[in-house]
């Protein structure tokens, strides 16, 4: 009997056994645990792209009504501008 107490070191925690199966390899459980991480990375990436869609169809709809804004300020400048015109023209200022 060795009075030695063994280094943790030394061992490896036991491999996860599946319920009713074979005892899951380290290797297994790496990779089970890497395509989860993924899994999360993808629905955070699949709401962040959701998120970006209902902006950019914001920003198109506000795009839209300053453009028509806009054109509706050039055709009250246009009026103004020959009213002024006239007004000139008719020498009344």
């Amino acid at each position: 009997m060795s009075d030695e107490i063994p280094s943790p070191a030394g061992s490896r925690p036991p491999a996860e056994p599946f319920q009713n199966g074979p005892v899951r390899l380290p290797w297994e459980s790496a990779l089970y645990d890497a395509v989860r991480a993924l899994e999360l990375r993808t629905a955070d990436a699949e709401q962040e792209r959701d998120r970006l869609i209902l902006r950019v169809h914001k920003l198109e709809g506000q795009l839209r009504d300053c453009r028509a804004r806009l054109e509706n300020w050039k055709l009250r400048q246009d009026a103004w501008r020959r009213e002024r015109a006239e007004l000139l023209r008719r020498g009344i200022s």
